[in-house]
């Protein structure tokens, strides 16, 4: 049985080390991609959760669409009652 130097460990795991590297700048660029631009005839409001799937939009009560999301201007799901 031959055994592994510890030249070819460490080219392994620099190997490792690229593949983790590339892995992560692509996760970063697809993320960037997926970001979705406010329309430029969307309305200023202000929103607030009040309870389940009800909220308060402009101070008026509105019940969200199952399966709505709120989304911040980075295009991130916004946590509701989380302050």
């Amino acid at each position: 049985m031959k055994s592994l130097s510890a030249k070819h460990v460490f080219v392994g795991w620099k190997t490792w080390l690229v593949m983790l590297a590339a892995m992560a700048l692509g996760q970063l660029a697809q993320a960037q991609i997926l970001q979705r631009p406010i329309p430029t005839d969307a309305k200023l409001a202000t929103i607030q959760h009040v309870q389940d799937m009800v909220v308060s939009l402009n101070g008026t009560r509105v019940l969200m669409a199952p399966g709505g999301f709120i989304r911040d201007s980075s295009s991130r799901p916004a946590i509701l009652g989380a302050r």
